[in-house]
């Protein structure tokens, strides 16, 4: 009994620690709802083009990766020779845009990932290097202070995920 105690005291100690960056996620959301009233037509960037639908093949090494992205984008996926741009682990083709998914420096999108951060991020790539169309409708300032305002926000969260995976990675070290 005497170890539970310890053990918690230990990981509420390592929590408080991590409040600060808590906090900061809270300023964040707060920056996020203040970013969506001034942006009102940024909603299009994050939102399923109207006309035109994603086509989107997946061509992955890992099977693993394969099969869990094709349920996710099941209503995106096509061939190669019909897609916008290729969703793969690797740089799989030369003709189409390669959108990354992996751990390593230079994807697109980061794994571990949700299915809706997945489609939002493909959504964006698909904007940038498909549409060609970057923010255009805002002004160069308001877009300079969106594409801010974003990356402080993924940096945020990513620097909370890690820090709440190194504290459980730790509690369950503990535990042995």
């Amino acid at each position: 009994m005497h170890y539970k105690r310890r053990l918690t005291k230990s990981v509420c100690k390592e929590i408080y620690k991590n409040l600060q960056a808590h906090q900061n996620l809270q300023r964040i959301k707060h920056f996020a709802k203040l970013t969506k009233r001034l942006f009102a037509d940024s909603k299009s960037i994050i939102r399923k083009p109207q006309g035109s639908p994603m086509k989107i093949a997946i061509m992955c090494e890992s099977e693993l990766l394969q099969k869990s992205l094709e349920p996710y984008l099941k209503d995106y996926q096509t061939s190669l020779e019909k897609c916008d741009f290729v969703l793969s682990d690797y740089q799989a083709c030369d003709m189409k845009p390669v959108c990354l998914v992996g751990n390593f420096s230079g994807a697109h999108i980061k794994k571990p990932f949700t299915p809706e951060t997945l489609k939002a991020n493909l959504r964006i790539f698909y904007e940038r290097y498909c549409k060609g169309k970057q923010i255009a409708h805002l002004s160069p300032k308001d877009a300079k202070t969106f594409a801010q305002i974003d990356a402080l926000i993924q940096e945020t969260l990513n620097d909370f995920r890690q820090k709440l995976y190194e504290i459980l990675q730790a509690n369950k070290e503990s535990r042995k």
